[in-house]
């Protein structure tokens, strides 16, 4: 094995120690302007609820969490890491912005998610493997005319999850979300939702992308729901 000269050594160890802190500085900031307590990692004894979902494959790794109350609801951020594999399909390394809103209307919800193309073909089979009565929902079944929103989304529902998604994507949401083309995926199931974006570099201005199109998105469920 060859070993790097030592200052080229060195040079490599900051940048990488560099680029940590650039990504615990950014969520740090965001935790303190939101009034978000903040977890430089969280342990077994923590007393802090688990961010699951799509994201939460094995052996994947969170290196900040930060959780708090906003605008009334309840929500927790965190930066993960993983690998996405699944056979017939090129493995891929991510790195993703989590947060996770608690919903106050229900607590059944069945499981929608609404991806972008920042999801490989890998993850779409992992999340539809995860959970077997879902499959791709016909763009003829939503917004048949919206071409923009079916262009950038997928929507993957059960059949007995259709009510629910018809309930939330109404034309008018379907156009907003078409129009701003976040590269913000949805899930959705229980009595939570979390909005999902990948970032090598985040800065504030994600962050508060992502938070306010959570609440967005939170709020118009609950309406559609209540």
């Amino acid at each position: 094995m060859d070993i790097p000269e030592k200052p080229k050594l060195l040079s490599r160890i900051r940048g990488s120690m560099s680029y940590v802190t650039a990504h615990r500085k950014a969520v740090i900031e965001f935790a303190k302007r939101h009034d978000l307590v903040y977890f430089n990692s969280v342990g077994s004894r923590d007393e802090v609820p688990v961010i699951r979902g799509s994201t939460a494959m094995p052996k994947y790794i969170d290196n900040s969490y930060s959780i708090g109350t906003h605008a009334g609801y309840d929500m927790a951020l965190v930066d993960r890491t993983n690998v996405v594999a699944y056979e017939g399909y090129a493995s891929s390394k991510h790195r993703w912005y989590v947060m996770q809103i608690d919903l106050h209307a229900s607590e059944h919800l069945p499981y929608i998610f609404i991806g972008t193309r920042q999801q490989t073909k890998a993850y779409y089979a992992r999340v539809l493997v995860s959970h077997r009565e879902t499959g791709y929902i016909s763009p003829d079944m939503i917004a048949p005319g919206n071409v923009q929103f079916h262009s950038r989304y997928a929507v993957i529902a059960s059949p007995w999850g259709m009510p629910v998604v018809h309930r939330l994507l109404s034309e008018d949401i379907v156009q907003s979300i078409a129009a701003h083309h976040h590269p913000f995926a949805i899930e959705i199931e229980g009595n939570s939702m979390s909005v999902i974006t990948e970032a090598t570099a985040p800065n504030q201005q994600l962050l508060n992308k992502l938070l306010h199109y959570g609440l967005w998105f939170a709020k118009e469920l609950d309406k559609r729901l209540a």
